[in-house]
């Protein structure tokens, strides 16, 4: 089936976004537990071991243009299984990063095109976040963020909606998502502009429904980042579009030390940046957990505790555990995705982020030499992402949809490269060859000679 690996990626989208049961109208006594993840992975695995072994060719292309950090990270997080803490957890959860990175395989190889990518995240996402509107309506009290745990009303959950996803920071985030797609699209024309102004009009009710502020932020300057790269007439070579990304990621990886508040006297100087996320510089309550982290992470501050060894839900031996104690909730992660990565996989890790960050860059504007336009959409995910885990750990996070979406990214990113490149090749042979046929009579000396002195009379 030639779009299978598109099903696979758009289903495990939809299916990672919502939660582990849900309300079907009081069917099986009200509750349906969804195990499709679990099967769509162990399929995509299956498929996308299949096809790298069947095109081991292609596959080893791909593999050699991907971002070399990205493999950095999977080989750290699997040989974190000699000094993890909970070295069969963390066994398990290896398996479901390498079914991800198969499906991902697959979905770059297997009937690839350029509108692949946009396409299928369009119409998973329209599917979240219109289902999250009916739903709404067809059970308000189901689709609303509980405010009130552990004997404590937030007032940044109340109202706010979740819909059929798995918490409002995991609506916002894909509404985001949603928003930046749909409006690439409708700027560059690039694909359906009835489904794209549909899923634009969804993604921004569930943005502002969401009351996510970091979200609603992420996804106004990725969609101006877009606008910028694509119509200023003062960014239009790479190099400048390169230095400029990267002084953007240098301003956000010093923004997140100012707002974990590593460096001191930092705090003071992004305090006003903070406020125009909509926060305040505790972030909702979130520097306690900061703190808690950091020292969590004083513990093991070089390799970390292990690729996917800390939260480990409500076992009381879990790591996580002490958060109970502390804050009487478990928050589920540290609501900073830099914060997490360190955590689990250390400085080194770190070391690994950055690097991969940098490198995507890097590619994207390799990528401008052949088209504008879809390198503009993979900045402003990569920048979007930047200032989602300030708040919310994303970054390398299994149990996060963003995860997977940027990985998907990553290697279209690469294919597309890997595309660019072999046209270019084959359309310089093709005018060599044409080049060789313009006088036949001519000795090979002779049409080396025309092939020189013709384009410089040209010019003349």
């Amino acid at each position: 089936m030639p779009r299978l690996s598109a099903l696979f990626a758009g289903a495990l989208i939809a299916v990672m976004s919502m939660p582990q049961s849900i309300n079907l109208l009081g069917l099986a006594g009200g509750e349906l537990i969804i195990s499709l993840a679990p099967l769509l992975l162990t399929c995509g695995f299956l498929f996308g071991l299949k096809a790298s072994l069947q095109q081991f060719g292609q596959f080893h292309q791909i593999l050699g243009t991907t971002n070399r950090y990205l493999l950095v990270f999977i080989l750290l997080a699997t040989v974190s299984v000699v000094w993890s803490e909970f070295a069969l957890v963390t066994t398990y959860r290896l398996y479901r990063l390498y079914a991800l990175f198969f499906v991902c395989i697959y979905f770059s190889i297997n009937s690839w095109d350029p509108h692949k990518f946009s396409s299928t995240l369009q119409g998973a996402l329209l599917f979240l976040t219109f289902s999250s509107i009916i739903f709404f309506f067809l059970s308000p009290i189901d689709a609303v963020q509980e405010s009130l745990i552990a004997g404590h009303v937030y007032p940044e959950l109340v109202d706010a909606w979740r819909g059929v996803t798995l918490h409002k920071n995991t609506l916002g985030a894909v509404a985001s998502t949603a928003v930046i797609i749909c409006f690439h699209t409708l700027y560059t024309r690039s694909g359906s502009r009835f489904f794209a102004s549909i899923g634009l009009i969804c993604g921004l009710i569930c943005l502002i429904k969401a009351r996510s502020s970091t979200s609603l932020f992420a996804a106004f300057f990725a969609i101006a980042l877009i606008a910028l790269i694509l119509k200023s007439p003062s960014i239009e070579k790479r190099r400048t579009i390169r230095v400029y990304s990267f002084i953007l990621v240098v301003f956000f990886l010093i923004y997140s030390l100012g707002v974990l508040n590593i460096v001191p006297g930092l705090a003071a100087i992004v305090e006003p940046l903070v406020a125009l996320t909509g926060k305040d510089m505790t972030f909702s309550g979130r520097t306690v957990i900061w703190g808690i982290m950091k020292d969590e992470i004083s513990k093991h501050p070089f390799l970390g505790i292990g690729y996917a060894a800390f939260w480990l839900g409500n076992d009381p031996l879990s790591p996580s555990a002490i958060f109970k104690i502390r804050m009487y909730i478990d928050p589920g992660e540290a609501h900073n995705g830099y914060l997490d990565v360190i955590n689990e996989l250390g400085f080194i890790g770190a070391i690994a982020l950055i690097g991969y960050l940098f490198t995507f860059i890097r590619q994207a504007v390799q990528l401008m030499a052949f088209d504008r336009k879809k390198p503009a959409l993979f900045i402003a995910l990569l920048f979007a992402e930047l200032i989602a885990n300030m708040s919310e750990a994303h970054w390398w996070n299994l149990a996060n949809v963003n995860f997977l979406i940027m990985t998907l990214a990553t290697f279209d990113l690469s294919r597309s490269l890997l595309d660019a490149r072999r046209r270019k090749i084959n359309s310089n042979a093709r005018h060599t060859t044409q080049s060789d046929t313009i006088r036949p009579g001519l000795s090979p000396g002779d049409r080396l000679n025309v092939r020189t002195i013709a384009p410089q009379r040209k010019k003349q």
